[in-house]
């Protein structure tokens, strides 16, 4: 369904050179995110990226942002707190040392990351959950849905985790209060976004007056970084093929793939701490795998689909 709606193998967007570029929105989105049409290459789903192929003698390489919305919004709203647990490596895991140490052993408590996110993995996307649900928010009962529980124990988790954050939680306030007043929010590089009328803000509105800070400054950190990138890439006969969310998607010859994607990392943490100094963050690099674009390294995840849906069809 998505392959035909959203056009993804259509001969009409072939270039001449064989390849499919798609029509980029710079300003796609009411916090200055981009998106993409015909096709949309940016809601490709992850099972069909192995679609995405490198030109001859080149290959694709992934950079990604680590959770950098999460550190993002310790920065705008000053929380000691979330900006430390940022500046730890994973987040949502030192949240979960926190919230469960209770119910943790002493090992648990001191172990990293990586290991606490393989080991305690349910624990850390309730954390996961609850930090989103927050950025964006999500009420008890889509929280409930979310966790797949009751309405009542969502609301309490939900308490019990903005207490671990009490000078986000009184900033947040702040930003829906005085956002509403004022008539506008605005992302780091001053860009307001404005209320459309005056009087007391409606529920979605509270929302976006909170999260377009975040938001908004993320999308102003990955377009100067997508610029930057751009005249770097120049020198080694390289490109961003696409831009993703807190991604790059990049095409570099194969003998210096290696050496790009260091290079794009570090651009990509030096334009970050440019705007928030205080974070420290971190990039996941994909290059296990060159000849597609890919999840982690799995470029086996379209041909296994196709295999199942062979199957299903049989049956």
């Amino acid at each position: 369904s998505d392959l035909l709606s959203e056009k993804f193998l259509s001969p009409d967007f072939i270039g001449i050179d064989g390849r499919i570029r798609p029509e980029h929105k710079q300003i796609g989105t009411d916090t200055g995110r981009q998106t993409s049409r015909w096709p949309n290459l940016l809601g490709l789903d992850r099972i069909l990226r192995p679609l995405v192929v490198p030109a001859e003698g080149y290959g694709i390489g992934e950079a990604d942002w680590s959770q950098v919305e999460v550190g993002i919004a310790g920065a705008v709203y000053e929380d000691e707190a979330l900006i430390q647990m940022f500046n730890s490596g994973d987040v949502y895991s030192s949240m979960a040392q926190l919230f469960f140490k209770d119910e943790l052993s002493a090992e648990d408590l001191t172990i990293e990351g990586k290991e606490f996110k393989t080991k305690h993995k349910s624990l850390r996307n309730q954390m996961k959950t609850c930090t989103l649900g927050m950025l964006y928010g999500m009420t008890p009962g889509g929280l409930a849905q979310q966790l797949g529980t009751t309405k009542a124990k969502a609301t309490a988790l939900q308490k019990r985790f903005m207490k671990m954050f009490p000078q986000l939680q009184n900033a947040l306030l702040e930003a829906s209060q005085f956002g509403a007043i004022r008539g506008y929010a605005n992302t780091i590089s001053g860009l307001k976004r404005y209320r459309g009328h005056s009087g007391n803000p409606s529920h979605w509105e509270n929302n976006w007056l909170i999260n377009h800070p975040v938001q908004g400054s993320a999308a102003v950190v990955f377009k100067a970084t997508g610029n930057r990138l751009r005249k770097l890439y120049a020198q080694y006969n390289a490109r961003i093929i696409i831009p993703l969310h807190d991604a790059f998607i990049f095409e570099s010859r194969v003998e210096c793939l290696k050496e790009v994607a260091e290079l794009t990392a570090q651009v990509m943490c030096h334009t970050l701490q440019e705007y928030f100094p205080v974070l420290r963050p971190l990039v996941e690099v994909n290059i296990t795998r060159p000849d597609c674009w890919n999840k982690d390294g799995d470029v086996d995840e379209l041909e296994r689909w196709i295999t199942s849906l062979n199957e299903l069809m049989e049956v």
